[in-house]
């Protein structure tokens, strides 16, 4: 005698796991991802609108028109876990669970409104408790006349009849943070290559989402290494292309981060960054200028799009391929890296700069109890009295060949904000190694390894090798540069900071 037992999934352990996301911005990716697997070779237009209140509370929207959408058979298979509409090789949802799982991490209650290409019916789907609840429950789907939709939301009357449109509103949200520069910027690069193509146009907030810059260099464009559609094994394609980055390019913006390495897409959609595929790139000076962008067709990525299944045999054909096709333009920038070794001498001196320049942050800081214009008076670390304010203002670009400011030149005036002292805080009174690159006309400085590597421009027009001064005026306004404040701040207020650290330096230097 045989008994049979069936498998089932209790919902308790669907909210286990809807509680994997790392944030609200993960989450939210996975309810945009869903409709570029019914585009079906048309534009799509997705707008997503985030309304998020202290605590908890707020509403989101994701609303994708031009597509598939849906009708009813569509909601059906949507709200079953892991099953319904075959995927296709080509469609970046794989798993039947990401949208459903965000979307209980995201907020208790659910609504999806939808209508299929071509037709002019219109569903609802709407649970209150969809994030809360911990038993099964059966739905009626309402059909929704126009009018009732347009009451829902407005846009969905302003479309043509028969295109398709899916509307996920998610609301009584869960109280997690939500940062939208972050949101926008993973938009950006995650996207860039939808957005680019035209194959799809992206609004935050109604503000269209402008793809990722990753500027060329034009120098070195003939190094470009462009991979043609080839196939590696059954069903495994790859195309893409490798280029030298232009630093002095990248757009401005807190958020904005472009890792050397390879960007690896699937079906459009960004995987990975940063990928090195066996050769070592971090931190290895010319060689943080290599970047590129692959397309992978054949191979799958993990259910939250974070990374691939390597243990596919095909992925280590597909490492070695690319990292053969890597290797010309790595030995051309190591190349160029060794043609601008940084002499000895420089070094040497470069290392003193950090550790005087570390020194009088640290007296700065034991002064941060006094005025902020007291710098030079006899009650401040050096013992100093202050010196004679020069008609003539002192800039970045003058310099004195390694020696310490004159003392004509010092104005103690007090600065406009305690620029410095924020500074000094983020530092920890610790100054960033420096290196030396050749990165053209543009930056003075840029960072090598974000927060670790400074690097100095030896392109730069005002470049003087031989100047200590130079120096610590380059890292003083690479650090302020960092501070939201002084960002289109005029450039006297930036040079009280910075001549208020040049002469704490300087007197570490004679001495005092």
């Amino acid at each position: 005698m045989t008994t049979q037992i069936r498998e089932t999934i209790g919902r308790e352990a669907i909210l286990a796991l809807a509680n994997n996301y790392p944030n609200m911005t993960d989450a939210l990716m996975e309810i945009i991802d869903n409709p570029f697997d019914y585009r079906k070779g048309r534009t799509i237009l997705v707008h997503v609108s985030v309304i998020k209140k202290a605590n908890s509370g707020g509403q989101i929207s994701v609303l994708d028109v031009g597509g598939e959408g849906m009708d009813d058979r569509g909601l059906q298979e949507w709200i079953h876990w892991g099953t319904g509409r075959l995927h296709a090789s080509t469609d970046i949802g794989q798993y039947h669970v990401g949208g459903k799982l965000a979307s209980i991490y995201l907020g208790r209650s659910l609504e999806i409104i939808c209508r299929k290409s071509g037709s002019n019916r219109i569903y609802r789907f709407h649970d209150p408790d969809w994030g809360s609840r911990t038993e099964s429950r059966e739905f009626d789907i309402e059909e929704l006349d126009l009018a009732s939709a347009a009451w829902k939301d407005e846009r969905l009357s302003q479309f043509p009849k028969d295109s398709g449109f899916t509307l996920v509103r998610i609301e009584n949200l869960e109280n997690h943070r939500y940062e939208k520069a972050l949101l926008l910027e993973r938009l950006a690069s995650t996207y860039r290559e939808l957005i680019r193509s035209g194959a799809s146009i992206i609004t935050l907030d109604g503000v269209p989402v402008e793809p990722l810059e990753i500027p060329e260099s034009a120098r070195h464009a003939d190094k470009a290494v462009v991979i043609p559609r080839e196939r590696l094994a059954p069903r495994v394609f790859v195309e893409g292309r490798i280029w030298v980055l232009e630093p002095d390019q990248i757009p401005q913006g807190r958020r904005i981060s472009i890792r050397a390495g390879i960007r690896t897409l699937f079906n459009g959609r960004l995987i990975t960054q940063g990928e090195e595929f066996g050769h070592n790139l971090a931190g290895k000076g010319s060689l943080q200028r290599l970047i590129g962008e692959i397309s992978v067709t054949g191979l799958r990525p993990t259910a939250d799009k974070s990374k691939w299944l390597t243990s596919n045999p095909n992925w280590g054909v597909l490492s070695e391929f690319v990292r053969e096709k890597m290797r010309p333009l790595v030995a051309y920038l190591n190349r160029m890296s060794e043609s601008t070794a940084v002499p000895r001498a420089l070094r040497k001196r470069t290392e003193a700069v950090r550790r005087d320049l570390a020194i009088a942050f640290k007296r700065l800081e034991q002064a941060a109890g006094s005025p902020i214009g007291t710098l030079g008076e006899a009650d401040n670390p050096s013992g100093r009295k202050p010196a004679e304010t020069s008609d003539t203002p002192r800039s970045a670009a003058q310099q004195s060949n390694g020696s310490s400011p004159s003392k004509t030149s010092r104005n103690r005036t007090p600065p406009p904000s305690d620029a410095v002292g924020r500074l000094l805080r983020r530092t920890g009174g610790n100054i960033p190694k420096i290196d030396f690159e050749h990165l053209g006309q543009g930056k003075r400085t840029q960072w090598g390894t974000p927060g670790e590597v400074i690097v100095v421009n030896l392109d730069y027009p005002l470049y003087e090798e031989e100047s200590d001064q130079y120096l610590v005026e380059a890292i003083c306004l690479h650090l302020l540069s960092e501070d939201e404040s002084f960002k289109g701040a005029p450039i006297s207020a930036t040079m009280e900071q910075i001549d208020r650290i040049v002469w704490a330096w300087a007197d570490v230097v004679e001495g005092c």
